[in-house]
């Protein structure tokens, strides 16, 4: 390695926040935006790009800086977005649409950078691209002089695929299933390197014209070798068999103890994680359709099943939350906080009730103690700025969501919060502005048409504050508040006394509905006593 190496490395290092928005939407694509996991998603994929970014520079100038015998590097993009397509098909319906989008762009992103480091390389070099997963794009040179000759494997451990390119490269030979466990003997090969021959894989001697005349050593570990053995191979075997019976013996006296067969353990204990995973990831689709108390009733018998998991204590929380069961999402909280499991996420919905409750001092000390980690959870500057512009320092709230923005991504709660400390600021074209763009991210974002609505309202465009705030009445059927600021409209803005009447009436409606809806929910609790003992 070059000796000015590390300092011309570290500085080829590229951040999540840097990835541009164009790179972003080769892997998530925008009309996703209104995912509930999708500021979560946008920051795994930054990271992802912003890691594989900095490979691609490192082995580039590598690669440039001087000759070599040899060369390698392992990208985990594929994997990790692998992964995490793995994760999206089981978390909703509406998630896993994304798994095929996520997938091809992860592949078509790396073909491109694949791309760019062949044309550094000239005609002698030997190529080689591996892709465990069986998926790999490929890119060969553009001058079409170099063979390439495919490896698909049919064994999801072993196998996978390979593009292998380059000089004697045959591209006669019929292509049949390869293991992925012959790549090591064949790069030896092509070094002059003997192969060991107790190497699972053996050396692709019929892809080169003429072979590799590669040589094989026994061993590479010469010093693990058994002399006796070598030198006595029966005798070996021998030994090896009265070890093994001496075992089974051994493992029969423990079973008679009454000691537990472990793999009868391990399997019973993989069916019992496979059983509650299921049932967690149905709270979690019922959570996202809306559907709170379903999933609250689901978390709360799991957590009942499972009184020490975390991660049922942690949904059912934010399920409580949800459902405005702040004193039940208060006390898992507490549970939580008492055996140990104090994450930045825990102090994030710990924040999030005391807003609820408006405690806004002990909301700001649970954001601190998130803070304490080596990297800043998503979600904690949107919090942050909410609590600064319920307090209404304006300052600090602005600060907070621009920071939302710069580390979580473009949000449409991010951008609502600049729209709101806009219009308190008094520059309503500029709220205006956010607010569209909140809307853009998230049509259905019900406070976003309200903050258009408002800076319309106040830049004297009536017709366009009605159409805001007829979308947030739709989005908000219970709501009062639109009617009223129609009302406000037609009096103030178009001198429509009789319009504004009827929107006040409209309002009053709502109100009257609600009161009903209240009194059929109190008659029909039954837990509520109909007359004094």
């Amino acid at each position: 390695m070059p000796l000015q190496a590390g300092q011309v490395l570290s500085e080829r290092g590229m951040a999540p926040h840097q990835v541009e928005d164009v790179t972003l939407g080769q892997l998530l694509p925008s009309h996703m935006i209104g995912l509930r996991e999708h500021a979560k998603l946008e920051a795994m994929c930054r990271d992802i790009l912003a890691q594989t970014a900095t490979l691609f520079r490192a082995i580039r100038w590598c690669l440039g800086a001087q000759a070599w015998d040899f060369a390698t590097c392992v990208f985990p993009g594929l994997r990790r977005c692998h992964e995490l397509a793995n994760w999206l098909r089981h978390l909703s319906p509406a998630a896993a649409e994304l798994c095929l989008p996520l997938i091809a762009g992860c592949y078509e992103h790396h073909d491109l950078l694949l791309g760019q480091l062949l044309s550094q390389l000239d005609e002698g070099t030997h190529v080689m691209v591996v892709s465990a997963t069986g998926n790999a794009s490929t890119t060969s040179s553009e001058d079409g002089e170099s063979n390439a000759l495919s490896l698909s494997g049919s064994v999801p451990r072993n196998n996978g695929l390979a593009v292998i390119f380059g000089p004697g490269v045959s591209h006669r030979l019929e292509i049949t299933p390869r293991s992925l466990l012959d790549v090591a003997p064949t790069i030896l090969s092509l070094l002059g390197v003997p192969y060991g021959e107790d190497m699972s894989g053996r050396p692709l001697e019929d892809l080169f014209e003429g072979g590799l005349g590669s040589k094989a050593i026994a061993t590479w570990d010469s010093h693990l070798v058994d002399e006796k053995a070598r030198m006595n191979p029966e005798l070996a075997a021998l030994e090896d068999t009265e070890n093994d019976r001496a075992n089974d013996q051994e493992y029969e006296y423990l079973v008679e103890l009454g000691y537990t067969d472990p793999i009868d353990v391990a399997a019973s204990e993989a069916a019992i994680q496979c059983q509650r995973n299921i049932t967690l990831n149905r709270a979690i689709s019922l959570m996202d359709a809306g559907l709170i108390d379903q999933a609250t009733s689901v978390l709360e018998e799991l957590t009942c099943q499972n009184p020490d998991w975390y991660h049922s204590h942690s949904l059912l929380a934010e399920s409580y939350l949800r459902g405005r069961q702040r004193f039940a999402a208060r006390k898992e909280v507490d549970w939580l906080t008492c055996h140990g499991f104090e994450k930045p996420q825990l102090y994030l919905l710990s924040a999030a009730i005391e807003i609820a409750d408006r405690h806004f001092d002990r909301a700001l000390e649970a954001l601190c103690c998130a803070r304490r980690g080596k990297a800043m959870p998503l979600g904690l500057s949107l919090l942050a700025g909410t609590i600064h512009l319920r307090k209404c320092d304006l300052p600090a709230a602005a600060r907070s969501f621009q920071q939302s923005l710069e580390h979580d991504g473009a949000s449409a709660a991010a951008l609502d919060g600049l729209a709101a400390v806009k219009l308190h600021l008094g520059e309503y074209e500029d709220a205006a502005i956010y607010a569209l763009d909140a809307l853009e991210k998230d049509m259905r974002f019900s406070k976003a048409h309200y903050h258009l609505a408002v800076a319309l309202y106040f830049l004297n465009k009536p017709e366009g504050a009605l159409q805001a705030l007829n979308s947030w009445a739709a989005l908000e059927p219970r709501a009062a508040a639109p009617y009223r600021w129609m009302a406000r409209v037609y009096r103030m803005l178009l001198a429509n006394t009789s319009q504004a009447e009827v929107c006040l009436d409209q309002g009053n409606a709502v109100i009257r509905y609600r009161h009903h809806l209240r009194e059929l929910a109190r008659v029909e609790d039954t837990s509520i006593p109909t007359s004094a003992p």
